[in-house]
């Protein structure tokens, strides 16, 4: 009996161990920050998940891959007479110009005291916009979040209280997405939903296969569908036409993978319907 006993406890001990030990250290960076909670992941429009390392002693922003080389890095604007956070790190936000980085930057002053100045600079340090005597509305943290997602697994970023550096861990399990793109898709004209049209999924969430019902509007005779990840990573676009009302998608015309996809239905005059579905 007590030989029973100590092998229950030891098969426990490696179970609990082995969930503890997925849990993995990804990688450490060194800042120039004490207290970095300006470390951050930052996902751009076009070149997707970002670390982001600021060097304000240095007067930059360095950017780095998923896999820790460096993306770019960006110029900050000199400040001596107080300090600087940065907000909204954007490839498309600021202007039209994909290959270009831009971002604001909060100029808080030593004297006189709170005389914010805000700025939206390019990733040289061009300043392409700039308000005195400004401060930003609901301001926070870029990001202000310890645990955000990335492609590669869910990332938690941890820094040391009284030294310069930040853990960068990978965790086991799936985080929970909102839809970042606020119910939007670039390059698709956005419009009210036609009231007359809508669309519905099932079985949802499937296996295998999941049924989508459509409605277009009285003068629409054809439209696209385009799935998504939960990224916004466009996967396929399909053609459909008002002489049949739905269409059918199978996991494996979207990779295979188990998760969650968006779509949206939509033609030149915008979108019509939007929604997502579950692949289980």
């Amino acid at each position: 009996m007590k030989l029973k006993i100590k092998l229950l406890t030891l098969v426990f001990t490696f179970v609990f161990l082995k969930g503890k030990s997925q849990i993995t250290l990804d990688n450490t960076y060194t800042t120039t920050i004490t207290q970095n909670n300006y470390f951050n992941i930052v996902k751009l429009s076009n070149s997707g998940y970002k670390y982001v390392n600021p060097d304000f002693a240095n007067n930059n922003i360095t950017l780095y891959n998923l896999n820790h080389t460096i993306f770019k890095t960006l110029i900050v604007p000199t400040f001596t007479a107080g300090s600087q956070s940065f907000y909204h790190i954007s490839e498309t936000l600021f202007n039209t110009n994909p290959n270009d980085v831009e971002f604001i930057i909060r100029q808080n002053p030593t004297t006189p005291i709170y005389n914010v100045k805000i700025l939206v600079v390019n990733e040289n340090g061009t300043v392409l916009f700039s308000k005195d005597s400004a401060d930003l509305s609901g301001a926070h943290w870029l990001g202000n979040t310890p645990v955000s997602y990335t492609p590669s697994g869910p990332k938690m970023l941890l820094y040391h209280r009284y030294s310069t550096k930040v853990f960068v861990y990978t965790l086991p399990g799936n985080l929970v997405c909102s839809d970042c793109t606020n119910g939007t898709i670039t390059g698709i004209p956005q419009s009210g939903n036609d009231p007359q049209s809508n669309s519905t999924a099932f079985p949802n969430p499937s296996k295998d296969e999941i049924k989508i019902k459509y409605v277009l509007p009285a003068n629409s005779s054809n439209a696209k569908i385009s799935f998504y990840s939960i990224d916004g990573k466009e996967l396929k676009t399909f053609t459909i036409d008002n002489h049949i009302d739905y269409m059918t998608i199978d996991k494996e015309a979207l990779g295979g993978a188990t998760g969650i996809y968006l779509y949206k239905i939509y033609n030149d005059a915008g979108l019509i319907s939007s929604d997502k579905i579950i692949f289980e």
